[in-house]
């Protein structure tokens, strides 16, 4: 069957329109910048970063850590929920992990071999990240952090010692992953927590439930089911993608 050419413009617009402000802007593909940093041992960490979709009037900032033996590709699916809501959003490899592998002298380094020496940098390597980040944006740039099972407690390490950290969300924590340990650092945080940890990730719920009892006014506890543990439950359990987001548009002061 064939249409008048005068009819198409008619017949595509419902389509265009629908497309428009039906589909969600997370369903648009975004192309990151890399970003690297060297920290102070010479490794050399890549990242991408994500450009805000909608720019508001002071700079925001998500930075994404991985867990243990992932990479940066975890969060995926979550970059565009917050790049539409205004966020810049930093994906980083994590030391020894993904591309980040590297030192400025061509050795290599991998997490399959490091001690808790080596594990213990990752609070530094965070806190070299969000230096760059100050430094480029300015010293009144929010930078929130979403960390997963090791990532989770650097997070936490780094989120109680920065004060350019308004707020973190822990998915699946624990009081104690390789060395890094979060109660000292929960002790004095003294700012917004979102822990998320499911039931069937005994060690690691048992954990959450002990870090917010640390504060609970301060730390909200979403305890999940059945979902795995890390960035597992962002696919596993179809709540907690909205939860996320619309607990940093509540930390941010996003309408």
């Amino acid at each position: 069957m064939r249409f008048p050419l005068a009819l198409v413009p008619a017949l595509l617009t419902p389509l265009i329109l629908t497309i428009l402000f039906v589909s969600p802007l997370w369903a648009v593909q975004l192309k990151p910048q890399l970003f690297s940093v060297n920290t102070k041992d010479s490794v050399i960490l890549k990242s991408d970063i994500y450009s805000p979709i909608n720019i508001g009037s002071d700079k925001k900032v998500v930075l994404l850590l991985h867990m243990l033996g992932h990479n940066r590709r975890d969060y995926d699916a979550l970059i565009s929920p917050l790049t539409s809501l205004g966020f810049e959003v930093i994906a980083l490899d994590l030391r020894g992990h993904g591309q980040s592998t590297k030192r400025l002298d061509a050795t290599s380094i991998d997490y399959k071999t490091f001690d808790q020496s080596a594990w213990a940098k990752l609070p530094n390597d965070i806190e070299k990240v969000i230096d760059q980040i100050i430094e480029r944006d300015g010293q009144n740039t929010k930078i929130y952090i979403i960390g997963a099972s090791i990532g989770a407690n650097t997070a936490a390490i780094v989120g109680a010692k920065c004060a350019s950290v308004p707020a973190v969300i822990l998915l699946s924590p624990g009081l104690d992953y390789k060395g890094l340990k979060t109660e000292a650092a929960l002790a004095q945080f003294k700012k917004p927590a979102f822990i998320v940890a499911s039931k069937d990730d005994e060690y690691s719920f048992d954990s959450s439930n002990k870090l917010k009892s640390i504060d609970n006014k301060l730390f909200t506890l979403k305890a999940l089911d059945n979902a795995g543990h890390g960035t597992d439950m962002l696919m596993n359990d179809q709540s907690l993608m909205a939860a996320v987001v619309d607990w940093l548009k509540k930390q941010a002061n996003i309408k």
